[in-house]
């Protein structure tokens, strides 16, 4: 943490952003701990660099975080419990574009029409249901 985080954004005062993601996912409970423990103890030397910590609500993982206010800003965003009207947009522009990137590339292998059609998008929406990961694993 000094070495690679602490020291370099005293001597350049960068302001930085730093995403650690999946902390939940740590086999080893005390791992998790110990990163979110050392963090705590520079988070107040190192004004210009933010932490973002994405996981999933489990308890545990919540339980762990030594934080307390001013020091941490905490705020939870379950993805999972976001409606699909509000990402339905970004879903269809994501197929799209993916699509007609695929269609460019292998376009000795196009099939007949215009492919993807809008309707074929609007299905593939619908059964993505609100989810990146199934539009991602389609693509």
């Amino acid at each position: 943490m000094e070495k690679f985080i602490t020291e370099p954004s005293k001597a350049t005062h960068i302001r930085t952003f730093i995403i650690t993601a999946a902390l939940d996912e740590c086999r080893d409970k005390e791992a998790a701990s110990a990163i979110l423990s050392v963090l705590s103890r520079y988070v107040d030397e190192i004004p210009q660099v933010e932490f973002f910590l994405a996981g999933r609500q489990k308890p545990t993982f919540h339980s762990r975080v030594p934080f307390e206010p001013p020091r941490i800003a905490m705020e939870v965003f379950e993805l999972y419990d976001t409606r699909r009207s509000s990402v339905g947009g970004d879903i269809k522009l994501f197929f799209r574009t993916q699509l007609n990137d695929i269609a460019k590339i292998r376009g000795g292998c196009r099939p007949m029409g215009d492919w993807p059609s809008s309707h074929e998008i609007d299905v593939l929406c619908e059964k993505a249901a609100g989810l990146f990961i199934c539009a991602s694993t389609v693509v």
